[in-house]
Formats: structure tokens, C-alpha cells, sequence
């Protein structure tokens, strides 16, 4: 598997006709790893500099960074176990990931530090923390624009119904944010395209009658729904408390 850079992708998917059903563009052209191993989970840097992605070319499913061209790869992780999922912390100085470091398929939640060189470059990580050490998968840890708490899946209520919960960035304070039967999971904080909001894009398959949805936990007092122009999705915002 590689990793694709998608030249101008946004005028190729917004080029279909507008009313008709979106068709396929293929974004794969200009691959930047080329190998025979495992390369996904890529990730920018808030600058754009750097992708941050999981790798097995050293056997092990390792951390590694890159320059946006593919040149310029380091490895960040060197211990035993799946590290992936990884993301740049909106300070640019941190990253984000999960790992199964004990091997029994318990996904655990870690934070680092990055070092870097004199020139700025990146070269390795530093104070690696562990935030979550339990009998759950803890997955998809993406941080708050405040660089301060994480949001994430866990299976602390049930491998059949997986639920959002957020914490501090040293793992503590640890809060339920959803409550609804069925999988809820995966990541997207943005919190600038809703000023003051906390936008969390989930992979929502609560009722398996129903299409997927797309949720949005937000500092609103109460519940209130948004329709949006767009097929199957739609948008909640709801109030965050106790951080």
C-alpha cells in the first residue's frame, strides 16, 4: 500500500456536473512512497512540511515522517507493537497515536514529544506518554485546537457500541461525550469553520436502518440540528462541560 499526493483534488471532485451523482475521480496518480510494504495513515503538519504516517517497511508497523515529496523519511517509533493512527498536534511540536505495545489487540493512546535539529527538521520523538492503559480499544485520538484535550473511541462500553470520549492531554479528566447504541468512532476536529465549536465528524452506525450520519459536538447551551445539502448527513451540535 502507498501513499498518494492528489494534485489539485479539489477542482477534480467539484468539476461534476452540479444535480447529478458525484462521479468516480481517481486521485491516485503521484504516489510519494514506493515500496512493497504497508504506508497509510498519513497525516500534515500544521505547516504542511511534514506527513506523519504508519509504516511496515522495517517489519514492524512503525512511525515515520516525511517531507510532502516523499524524500527525507524518519523513523519516530522503534518498539514493539502497531503504531498508527498518528496526528500532528495543532502546536506542531507533539504527536498523537495508538498502539498495541502489549500485543493483545487492546489499542492504548500515546503522546510524544518531537525533536528536531538546528536546521528545524524533524528527527525523532521524546517523553513518549502513555494516556490509557486498560482492557479497552482506545482509538482515533485527535486533539482540540486548544492543544489541550484529545478526543476518542473507546470500546469501554462494549465492542458493539464504541462512544466518544475526551481528556486532558496528560490522560487525565477523562469524560463520556456521547451516549447512543452502536458504533461511534473515528475523528475530525476542526473548530474554525464553526467558530467556538468543537467539530467532530463521526462514522456514526447507531441504527443499521439508517444511513450513516455526521455529528458535530460543539459549546452550544442545548441540542439543536442543522440540515445541511448534503445526502445522508446531518450535523448536531451540543454542549461540551467539564474541562
Amino acid at each position: 500500500m502507498e501513499i498518494f499526493r492528489a494534485d489539485d483534488w479539489l477542482k477534480q471532485v467539484t468539476a461534476t456536473k452540479a444535480g447529478h451523482p458525484v462521479e468516480a475521480v481517481d486521485l491516485a496518480k503521484t504516489p510519494i512512497t514506493n515500496n512493497n510494504a504497508y504506508d497509510a495513515e498519513g497525516s500534515y503538519s500544521p505547516d504542511g512540511k511534514w506527513i506523519l504516517f504508519s509504516s511496515r517497511r522495517d517489519g514492524d508497523a512503525e512511525l515515520y515522517v516525511m517531507k510532502p515529496d516523499g524524500s527525507g523519511a524518519v523513523r519516530l517509533t522503534n518498539v514493539k507493537g502497531y503504531d498508527g493512527g498518528p496526528f500532528f498536534v495543532p502546536d506542531g511540536k507533539r504527536i498523537v497515536y495508538r498502539s498495541d505495545r502489549k500485543g493483545n489487540d487492546l489499542l492504548q493512546i500515546f503522546v510524544a514529544d518531537l525533536k528536531f535539529d538546528a536546521k528545524g527538521d524533524i528527527t525523532g520523538i521524546t517523553n513518549e506518554r502513555q494516556l490509557t492503559d486498560d482492557a479497552n480499544v482506545n482509538w482515533g485520538p485527535y486533539f482540540h485546537p486548544d492543544d489541550k484535550h484529545i478526543i476518542y473511541a473507546t470500546s469501554a462500553h462494549g465492542h458493539t457500541n464504541y462512544e466518544l470520549y475526551v481528556m486532558r492531554d496528560d490522560g487525565s479528566h477523562k469524560t463520556r461525550v456521547t451516549y447512543r447504541e452502536g458504533l461511534t468512532a473515528c475523528r475530525f476536529l476542526a473548530g474554525r469553520e464553526i467558530p467556538d465549536v468543537v467539530e467532530q465528524a463521526l462514522a456514526g452506525q447507531h441504527d443499521a436502518d439508517l444511513p450513516r450520519q455526521i455529528h458535530a459536538a460543539g459549546r452550544l447551551v442545548k441540542f439543536r440540528r442543522i440540515r445541511l445539502n448534503i445526502p445522508i448527513s446531518e450535523y448536531i451540535l451540543s454542549r461540551i462541560t467539564g474541562f
